[in-house]
């Protein structure tokens, strides 16, 4: 499966926006999941992806609509 082609540079901007928002939509938080178990990612997209589901997890961030 691949999620629309999504690059680095979308993640970071991605995660940067949702950690300085202390917010990610729920539709990003599904997209980062299905990144993380259907597409290829990097050891660094791979990290930035789970600082944010940990975030979620802990409830560090809230998830909107």
């Amino acid at each position: 499966m691949n999620t629309a082609n999504v690059t680095l540079t979308n993640i970071e901007s991605l995660v940067e926006q949702v950690l300085v928002s202390r917010q990610i939509s729920s539709i990003h938080q599904q997209q980062l999941q299905l990144i993380l178990l259907y597409d290829s990612v990097s050891n660094q997209e791979k990290t930035l992806i789970e600082r944010v589901l940990y975030g979620i997890r802990h409830k560090l961030l809230q998830v909107v609509g």
